[in-house]
């Protein structure tokens, strides 16, 4: 049963919702309205206060004074989770447009909410369109897994087949992923080649592991990109996208990475 919770929106159950599950708490719709009584019930104590413990750790509690952060853990499209900073899904769309790729390749696909938004914009360009989306987790939507343009692989960016790629494809590629600076130098290295000429290699979260923060991280994705961009001269950061609506709104601060050559 909570494995099967994995693969189901609860949002048409709402607003109540009764489970009994084990020891693992299934990644549900942030907004769904969650009662767990059975567990406290039970008496097992033990076993409830991990619950508690993981309960307020993946959800934070809500705040009065609401930003930019607080929306995007809440966020969600087509009522699936989709943690993404607005700013950039709107910058997003306007480089798609503009590169009109046949494939996306996006590493960290979570619920799959993203995914969605990209294969929508995908299939509103008409022909052969497609998104192939990675991770290591099995969280995603049933919404994700049965729609015609999203190719869902398990085992993270390792599960990457360069033969999915059509000798006529122009990619796109979005790294989400990690976050952390070998993940994210694995990722520049193993994608980049397929990144086709005009299009670009968009990294998120770049700032993630910034001022000593995270630093299980190791530095983040700006330390890889400090590292692998003066060995790549074909890429170069596109500051037109960066700063569109204004300065320190991106979540991807010299991550929009455009092939030259």
């Amino acid at each position: 049963f909570a494995a099967a919770l994995l693969h189901v929106d609860l949002v048409p159950l709402l607003p109540v919702i009764e489970i009994f599950f084990a020891d693992a708490l299934p990644d549900l719709p942030r907004l769904s309205e969650i009662l767990l009584h059975p567990v406290a019930a039970s008496g097992e104590e033990a076993l409830l206060q991990r619950m508690v413990e993981r309960s307020e750790r993946v959800y934070p509690q809500p705040r009065a004074q609401r930003d930019m952060e607080y929306g995007e853990y809440f966020g969600t499209y087509r009522g699936v989770t989709c943690l993404k900073n607005p700013v950039d899904l709107m910058v997003d769309q306007m480089i798609i447009s503009l590169v009109r790729p046949t494939l996306i390749l996006e590493i960290g696909t979570l619920r799959g909410g993203s995914a969605l938004y990209f294969a929508d914009l995908l299939r509103g360009m008409g022909g052969n369109r497609r998104i192939h989306t990675y991770d290591i987790d099995d969280h995603v939507s049933v919404a994700a897994l049965e729609d015609d343009n999203i190719f869902v692989h398990g085992g993270g960016h390792a599960s990457f087949d360069p033969s999915i790629i059509l000798p006529h494809d122009r990619v796109l590629v979005i790294e989400d992923s990690a976050h952390s600076y070998r993940n994210t130098l694995e990722v520049l290295e193993k994608f980049g080649p397929h990144v086709s000429e005009g299009s670009y290699f968009i990294v998120e979260d770049t700032l993630a592991a910034v001022d000593g923060r995270r630093p299980h991280l190791e530095g983040g994705p700006i330390r890889a990109l400090d590292e692998w961009l003066p060995c790549h001269p074909e890429f170069g950061n596109d500051l037109w996208w960066q700063d569109f609506f204004g300065p320190d709104l991106t979540n991807c601060h010299r991550g929009f990475l455009r092939r030259q050559s």
